[in-house]
């Protein structure tokens, strides 16, 4: 892949200036059914027994499941979390909703990060389906971006509200990179926190400068929310999901091919490809037409030039003939080149 958006860097189709991130869910390969408690690293009874506890064994025995089929499960009034259970089929996999009212499902979380202007994916990398996963992996990604020869510097990011958090705009601020990336937070200003006491303990100090770090960033973007190349950014952030929406309805991105998450990795590579060779030739194409319409406008020139050369001749003559007659009259040698130099041809 990289080899590929070195390609279209060549090419000039990618400038690097403005760059746009998101991230979207994959379904993975495995079923709610294969979801499973996290079973301790031992049983029950050699807990209790290595902690010195002496009783009977602890047996279950549940007996309004003896006629239930081994792959029918009772899952009422039980709560799933990423913390205690984990799928048999594929235990990369999380529960994972992308927003409120809709299911949990095993998912994963493919993010993009691209050059807005071409649309060209520069970097794409697999999460596991956390909260913080499309902060991280944009962070991981902008950094890759130093193995390229990009004609210009990153300047802007843009991205959404789940990128809006105040530790995410720090880092891309230290980076150099200015967020066009909506707040998560109020949008009214807020102060900066001060503190009355001092502290002499690192770990105390570190907890506010962090605080007052991520409010600086948080106003920073307060301030340039109204700015027009803000709401550029903005609109322009679509074509990540117009990306998304064409992987997925084009390409299988909408469900996992494979299990666990470097197989995953793979997959996004394998798509993302696809979908810059489909720019370096739309590309390609359009800069052949024009080539095409420069060499018409030549040969259009060219087949001018007899006709200028006639021209010049008539002009020849028309001096020659003022000359001959001694016309030093203004007027009357316009009047030739009108009248003798449109008639000598």
């Amino acid at each position: 892949m990289r080899r590929i958006v070195q390609h279209c860097i060549d090419a000039g189709l990618v400038s690097g200036q403005h760059l746009s991130v998101d991230g979207t869910q994959i379904l993975a390969n495995a079923s709610v059914k294969s979801i499973e408690p996290i079973e301790p690293p031992v049983s029950l009874d050699d807990y209790l027994t290595g902690i010195g506890f002496a009783g009977d064994a602890v047996t279950t025995h549940d007996d309004a499941c003896d006629s239930c089929h081994p792959q029918d499960k009772d899952f009422h009034g039980e709560r799933f979390t990423n913390e205690t259970h984990r799928s048999t089929t594929d235990p990369d996999a999380r529960l994972y909703k992308k927003s409120k009212g809709k299911e949990a499902s095993l998912s994963y979380i493919g993010n993009d990060i691209i050059d807005t202007k071409s649309r060209v994916i520069l970097d794409t990398k697999a999460a596991l389906a956390t909260g913080t996963a499309e902060r991280e992996a944009a962070l991981e990604m902008i950094d890759t971006l130093e193995t390229y020869t990009l004609s210009c510097e990153p300047s802007t990011l843009a991205g959404d509200t789940g990128h809006g958090s105040g530790d995410f705009i720090a880092d891309l601020l230290d980076r150099g990179i200015t967020p066009h990336i909506p707040l998560r937070a109020s949008s009214q200003p807020e102060p900066i926190p001060t503190w009355r006491n001092r502290t002499k303990y690192a770990h105390i100090q570190d907890k506010r400068d962090k605080k007052v770090r991520e409010t600086k960033a948080r106003n920073f973007v307060r301030f340039i929310s109204s700015s027009a190349q803000f709401k550029i950014s903005q609109k322009l952030h679509k074509r990540n999901e117009h990306l998304f929406a064409e992987a997925k309805k084009n390409h299988g991105m909408d469900r996992a091919r494979y299990r666990g998450l470097d197989p995953i990795q793979e997959q996004l590579y394998l798509i993302a490809s696809i979908q810059n060779l489909k720019r370096l030739v739309s590309l390609m194409r359009r800069r052949k037409t024009a080539v095409q319409a420069q060499i018409l406008e030549i040969v259009s020139c060219v087949t001018l030039i007899p006709q200028f050369l006639s021209w010049v001749n008539r002009c020849t003559n028309t001096l020659s003939y003022c000359i001959n007659k001694k016309v030093v009259n203004l007027m009357a040698i316009k009047k030739y080149f009108l009248f003798y130099g449109a008639l000598s041809s």
